[in-house]
């Protein structure tokens, strides 16, 4: 039975708690604006499957360097991304360590440089 096999435990008092003990992230959204549930698994090492949403999919998973994309709208394709990630050990692990390295992009401390680059564009122009 799938409640033997999935947990979806809803509402949680630990926001991002689930990413100590998952194993992929399923992202079966056709629209999103920007996924952040996306670089969160990347930075707790959670391999990604995801639908290509109309934005941020694709730019975050780097064209499916990061994690696999499956078609919007086709069902059977993501279910053979994620069948294809459940049984392959070495490319859960290929994509955690990479997307590990990949989520630093994401850190505060990243952002907000990009922050002040802008701010100092803007005020020498």
């Amino acid at each position: 039975a799938l409640q033997a096999r999935v947990r979806l435990p809803g509402l949680t008092e630990k926001p991002g708690g689930w990413l100590e003990t998952a194993d992929i992230l399923a992202l079966s959204s056709d629209y999103e604006g920007w996924p952040n549930v996306v670089i969160e698994a990347l930075a707790g090492g959670v391999p990604v499957v995801a639908v290509d949403c109309e934005f941020g999919v694709n730019e975050i998973l780097a064209g499916g360097a990061l994690g696999l994309i499956a078609p919007r709208e086709d069902n059977a394709a993501f279910a053979a991304a994620l069948a294809r990630m459940m049984r392959d050990d070495n490319l859960r692990r290929d994509f955690a360590a990479k997307g590990r390295a990949a989520a630093r992009q994401y850190s505060p401390e990243a952002i907000a440089a990009k922050w002040d680059e802008l701010i100092a564009e803007a005020l020498a122009s």
